[in-house]
């Protein structure tokens, strides 16, 4: 059995503080036995999409603090013009309530469940369907789960409910990326970490 060991963990996520190391190795380890990451190079292509995700751990909740810049380049599709951006500018609730409104599950822009269900986990889970059907999976109601995912535990296991259901064992890390991050977004980063994991696990575990 491959365990995650503290010196693989701070070649995964090098800026990350030795309290958050001791944090997650533990859930770490028991989301890889119970999702059978189990083969060394699916094992560093999980902890480098954790780490670039995560930004070495330090993210585990959708911020959604968009600038009036950021909402037009990153969300244009929601907010058409400068003046309208405006409005919803560095006002996270408010973003997120309207760019995940009437999909995924969620109800209209005025439920908030935009915000409720936004983006928790280490890779993140996103929208109410796809809380529910976590939920079922780790048999918790659904408000139970809301908080569970800002755990270490939670946001783990959430992470390898997600790479076990869309088949992430086994593909390149461009083929996961994209199943992750729906394009190649951070690919460079992805590649670099899954790299830097490969060359090191043997000495490191």
């Amino acid at each position: 059995m491959i365990v995650i060991t503290k010196d693989i963990m701070q070649i995964a996520f090098p800026s990350a503080s030795e309290t958050t190391i001791n944090k997650f190795i533990q859930p770490l380890n028991e989301t890889i036995q119970k999702y059978k990451i189990n083969i060394v190079y699916d094992i560093c292509a999980f902890l480098a999409h954790v780490g670039h995700e995560t930004g070495n751990l330090k993210r585990i909740s959708e911020n959604l603090n968009y600038s009036v810049d950021g909402l037009l380049k990153v969300f244009s599709k929601y907010f058409k013009t400068r003046e309208e951006a405006q409005k919803y500018a560095r006002q996270p609730i408010m973003i997120a309530s309207r760019v995940y409104a009437n999909r995924m599950g969620n109800s209209d822009e005025e439920s908030g469940d935009g915000w409720k269900f936004r983006g928790r986990g280490l890779i993140q889970l996103t929208g109410k369907s796809n809380y529910q059907r976590f939920a079922k999976h780790v048999d918790m109601e659904l408000e139970d789960v809301v908080s569970y995912l800002e755990t270490a535990k939670g946001a783990c296991i959430s992470a390898g409910y997600y790479w076990s259901t869309h088949g992430c064992n086994g593909k390149t890390i461009i083929e996961s990326t994209k199943i992750i991050n729906g394009g190649t977004h951070g690919l460079e980063d992805r590649k670099q970490r899954h790299d830097r994991l490969l060359r090191n696990f043997s000495t490191a575990v």
